[in-house]
């Protein structure tokens, strides 16, 4: 059984990722940061599905190398406003000896839009070459555009 990590397990790309896991067989860990936890419409979900909680925050580098602890792969779906930090994760998953890494890369591919064409672009092609050069196995998926993001724009 493959011992599967979610960071950023509450959200919307994020739980549908820990069904799946889920669904496919695999023993699933969800990194929630402490504010989170204290959000019951967010965490009675995961419990109710059995999901192992593990308390941390892309903020707290012992966090992470904890939740990366005897795990095979770990999966960001962190929102845009995290992608930078995704660094440390990178780091701590290096570190821990993990198998595969899957950074929060859901989207259209950055190089299909260039250099400088958006800050999210370009942040997630800081962390591609940062998976890359970890030297980690890695997956990146791009399913194509989150058109919500620019349809109320």
């Amino acid at each position: 059984m493959t011992k599967v990590l979610i960071v950023g397990a509450t959200g919307l790309v994020g739980s549908n990722l820990v069904i799946a896991c889920e669904a496919a067989g695999h023993e699933v860990r969800a990194m929630v940061r402490p504010e989170t936890l204290l959000n019951s419409s967010k965490v009675v979900p995961l419990k109710a599905s059995g999901v192992n909680i593990i308390e941390g925050s892309l903020e707290d580098f012992d966090s992470l190398i904890q939740a990366c602890d005897d795990v095979d792969v770990v999966i960001s779906a962190v929102g845009a406003g995290q992608l930078a930090q995704q660094s440390d994760l990178i780091r701590a998953a290096k570190q821990m000896g993990v198998n595969r890494f899957i950074p929060s890369d859901f989207g259209v591919d950055p190089k299909i839009a260039g250099v400088d064409s958006c800050v999210i672009f370009d942040l997630k092609a800081t962390i591609q070459s940062t998976v890359r050069e970890s030297g980690l196995n890695y997956t990146i998926i791009n399913a194509n555009g989150f058109f919500e993001y620019w349809l109320y724009g």
